[in-house]
């Protein structure tokens, strides 16, 4: 056992007051989504407290502070909750919250009620509690009701992990229906957090196998520096994240289980209509060119415009735009009267408000990235 602030109850530490920092900076801001921040902030906040445990034992404070050292685990089953209520009022601000949603919070009142006999117990027993749960080597057989709470945790936790990357999944499908340019809005920062984060989440699960022998003590440090590492990636991205000012159902097309008729029959001749107007009147150049732009500029329904993309180019409406901006770029970078251009300007006259997210279409559409391409095409 560690008896000094050495470097990882420090960066645990730093956790802690970054966390705090952060929860109540979020919560204070006034721009974006201020719902998804109030459960941004209450994350944040839990993750923060839960991590104060670790220097008390590191440093054997916890003899003066015994009242803090059980909390954590009941936490542990807030996590979920607050991420998943973070990420559904992001990807829906006009979500409101329902007596349903209550049943969230039902497995940390219960773990809460079951550990109250802890905080409600005498020193001697804390004392007892602590020595034998926490420091010691071994845990009792009749104290394994500890290993099965965090075990249900886990569980609690990898649940609200599924439930959120489906949320994020349809979330991004939805946006490629309606939008050419999804750098702002596809959310897909926090994917890639919701991954690492499970990640984390499976290191823990390893470390768990390691409570039963001498090394319970690393556990609980590696632990506190993934949570202070979560702390830094989700408060900062979180931070900076704008709000989707659109509601992805308002503009879901309401579609039938299956197509008119005379949509159908018909629908190859529409796509040739379509291309014609984007090739005339370069409307795939505006970066910012969303479905309902293109159903007006048609005059159609735009649930009548997303059948004619999805049945007849076989694309959602992001990749079909995109798809008129690739072969524009490749059309620019076989052009002699081009090459004082960069690639990247090129991509910009063509509409792509990115660079990456022109890598990755060009990349999808040709194969190549665009420099194999144009060296290719300059030896041919």
């Amino acid at each position: 056992m560690q008896n000094g602030f050495d470097i990882i109850t420090t960066i645990i530490v730093i956790g802690v007051i970054q966390g705090s920092f952060l929860a109540f900076i979020i919560l204070r801001t006034k721009h974006g989504n201020l719902k998804a921040n109030k459960y941004l902030s209450l994350l944040l906040l839990c993750f923060a407290v839960s991590l104060i445990n670790i220097p008390l034992i590191r440093m054997k404070l916890y003899q003066h502070r015994f009242y803090l050292l059980n909390y954590p685990l009941n936490l542990t089953f807030l996590f979920g909750p607050f991420f998943y209520l973070y990420v559904r009022h992001l990807t829906d601000r006009s979500y409101l919250l329902k007596k349903n949603d209550l049943w969230h919070f039902l497995p940390f009142s219960t773990v809460f009620l079951y550990f109250l006999k802890f905080y409600l117990s005498d020193t001697a027993f804390k004392t007892y509690y602590v020595e034998t749960m926490i420091l010691s080597k071994h845990i009792p057989a009749k104290h394994y009701d500890f290993i099965i709470v965090i075990v249900l945790a886990q569980i609690h936790m990898w649940l609200y992990l599924w439930c959120i990357h489906r949320l994020l999944t349809h979330h991004k499908k939805q946006v490629k229906q309606l939008f050419s340019t999804i750098d702002n809005i596809s959310l897909d920062w926090l994917q890639f957090f919701l991954r690492t984060f499970m990640v984390s989440y499976i290191i823990f699960l390893l470390l768990s196998a390691i409570i039963f022998t001498d090394y319970r003590n690393v556990m609980y440090g590696v632990l506190g520096v993934i949570v202070t590492v979560t702390i830094f990636i989700l408060g900062y991205k979180g931070l900076k994240q704008p709000e989707l000012l659109f509601t992805v159902e308002s503009f879901t097309p309401n579609r039938s289980p299956s197509s008119p008729p005379e949509l159908t029959k018909n629908a190859h001749e529409y796509l040739k209509q379509l291309d014609t107007i984007l090739l005339q009147e370069n409307l795939y150049k505006n970066p910012d060119l969303t479905l309902v732009d293109l159903a007006n500029r048609l005059s159609i329904p735009r649930s009548t415009l997303s059948q004619i993309i999805n049945e007849a180019a076989k694309m959602n409406f992001y990749d079909f735009i995109n798809h008129y901006r690739v072969n524009a770029v490749t059309e620019l970078l076989t052009n002699p009267e081009y090459n004082h251009l960069t690639i990247v300007s090129l991509a910009a006259e063509a509409g792509f408000a990115s660079k990456s997210s022109f890598n990755r279409a060009f990349k999808r559409f040709t194969g190549m990235t665009p420099t194999e391409y144009k060296n290719n095409s300059s030896n041919q």
